[in-house]
């Protein structure tokens, strides 16, 4: 395990690119069904493995994992409005239709101001109901999140991005990030994700 330093250095470098970040909003979408109780505690139990409070967080070696993506969002924050439907959007296509998961190139930090439980709670109800809609068993939830490579910080610092709307997505290839930050791909705040696009983007971008 290394330190929990390499997620300041993760936030540090955001920070940097937030003043060109553009904002987006967009409406809910439809509802998805109600997940058994079955799904809910499947979601519940990966998540607890999964989430972490900032103080004891800390990041594994992810080997040959290529890209990052940094996910920083409130549940309760009026200025991440858009952040559940966002959210949906961003696991169905990781989770379902992304090949550079299958490949597990991907790693997903998500980041927020909320204590463990509320994170926990908010994901859960965010994750159950695709879970439920994508006819996932509750036997298989737990290495669907392995696949994309999980890790939620909560209770974490967010004080310097008061200024700037949520959520705030970063994607990160780690074989080109330098101190001249060439590494960022993509970069947005107060926008929804490029989820529907994700693995054109990457390779397009990662071959410029």
């Amino acid at each position: 395990m290394r330190t929990k330093v390499w997620f300041g250095a993760m936030v540090l470098m955001v920070i940097v690119l937030l003043l060109g970040a553009g904002n987006i909003s967009l409406g809910w979408g439809n509802k998805t069904k109600q997940p058994s109780p079955e799904i809910i505690s499947a979601t519940q139990k990966a998540l607890e493995q999964r989430v972490f409070d900032s103080e004891e967080a800390g990041d594994e070696d992810k080997g040959k994992i290529r890209y990052v993506v940094m996910y920083i969002f409130d549940p309760k924050s009026e200025q991440c409005e858009i952040c559940s439907k966002d959210m949906q959007n961003m696991f169905t296509n990781l989770l379902f239709q992304s090949e550079l998961v299958r490949q597990g190139q991907i790693s997903l930090l998500m980041i927020t101001e909320a204590d463990k439980n509320t994170t926990i709670e908010f994901m859960t109800n965010i994750l159950a109901p695709i879970f439920s809609e994508q006819k996932v068993e509750a036997n298989q939830i737990d290495a669907l999140l392995k696949s994309i490579n999980l890790v939620a910080v909560a209770g974490d610092d967010l004080s310097d991005y008061k200024a700037a709307k949520l959520p705030i997505i970063a994607i990160i290839d780690t074989t080109l990030a330098n101190e001249e930050d060439e590494g960022n791909l993509y970069l947005s705040s107060g926008a929804a994700g490029p989820w529907s696009k994700f693995d054109q983007l990457i390779q397009a971008k990662s071959t410029q």
